[in-house]
């Protein structure tokens, strides 16, 4: 059977006018929940299809309105609500509404809004905090990883430079060649080169490292900052320039997303041996990705960048729906937006 939300409340003698009704306040607090609206409050709209069904004129109808919402914004709140419905049931009983809202009333209103503010912010707080501890994990382990990459490079150079050096060249002072092995049919093979491919799980890594290193609005770093890092992941100051220079060979002193995403691939593909005299050609290609992909964002915002020493100035200028962003990826060849 369904339930009937106006019935008509009759004043009994001596009995407080606007003293809300317990039973009628649960049964329309739990109503609010199936009309309100996605952001937890009800329209004028809503309410006024809602409350012609008490039947009252049309004209009563938006003097309540105009009772409960105070702040004139539109839109009520669920007690609110219960404060107009109860409103609603003593004009049915045959009462006038009040002059202004009752003192008890407007407090107990205000008294909501406060528990409610309250609620929201502690919400906000602990999901706040639990996106700080997860960059700060995801932190933990990119530089962990780059640690662990800078020890065994540093472990394998070590062993390697206590061997002989007539160890690694021919008996007729021949340059170096490299290490080579037999095939089943007794020829020489080379031994496989680095795989400067980037999987998916490298992107991912890298992703929330360059979260946690650039600053907030921005969508690049400095090359400092990303020295600094790698410093601070113990690698080497010699080694630390080269990554720099290498992944920032354009020059232009910042590194995004891609060049981020190179310098943690040379890293961990070149352990214990010498870093590439140029950057490889797949890990350009991605840097350079950054650089047109950031580009075009620009020229689709209406900003035209005469050269590129002004680009990165342009680009924190552009509004932010059309600032380049960090790069995505599908597979492990992927590109990036900048």
């Amino acid at each position: 059977m369904a339930t009937n939300h106006f019935r008509p409340l009759v004043a009994k003698p001596g009995a407080d006018l606007w003293q809300l009704v317990q039973e009628h306040t649960l049964s329309d607090l739990n109503h609010f929940q199936s009309i309100k609206d996605k952001d937890e409050k009800l329209s004028r709209a809503a309410f006024m299809a809602f409350a012609t069904g008490s039947r009252l004129p049309t004209m009563l109808l938006a003097q309540t309105w105009a009772m409960v919402d105070g702040d004139a914004d539109s839109m009520i709140s669920e007690w609110e609500f219960v404060v107009a419905m109860h409103f609603i049931r003593r004009q049915l009983g045959g009462c006038s509404l009040p002059p202004a809202m009752p003192d008890n009333l407007a407090r107990l209103i205000a008294q909501k809004a406060q528990e409610e503010a309250a609620s929201a912010a502690a919400v906000a707080a602990a999901q706040a905090a639990v996106a700080a501890q997860q960059a700060a994990a995801a932190q933990q382990a990119a530089a962990a990883q780059l640690a662990t990459a800078a020890h065994q490079a540093a472990a394998q150079a070590a062993a390697q430079a206590s061997k002989p050096s007539s160890n690694n060249s021919s008996p007729g002072g021949a340059p170096n060649v490299p290490p080579r092995r037999r095939s089943l049919s007794g020829q020489a093979l080379l031994l496989p080169g680095p795989n400067w491919t980037v999987s998916p799980d490298e992107i991912v890594m890298a992703r929330h490292q360059f979260e946690a290193l650039i600053p907030q609005g921005k969508s690049s770093m400095s090359v400092n900052a990303l020295k600094d890092f790698l410093l601070q992941c113990n690698v080497p100051q010699a080694r630390a320039e080269q990554l720099c220079r290498l992944v920032n060979h354009n020059r232009d002193g910042l590194i995004r997303f891609n060049g981020l995403v190179a310098a943690m691939k040379l890293m961990n593909e070149c352990k214990g041996g010498a870093l590439p005299e140029t950057l490889p050609s797949e890990l350009d290609e991605l840097i350079q990705q950054d650089v047109q992909n950031a580009r075009s964002h620009l020229r689709q915002s209406g900003t035209w960048v005469a050269n590129f020493d002004a680009f990165d100035e342009a680009q924190d200028e552009a509004p932010s729906e059309m600032r380049p962003r960090s790069g995505s990826f599908e597979g492990g060849s992927g590109s990036g937006s900048g």
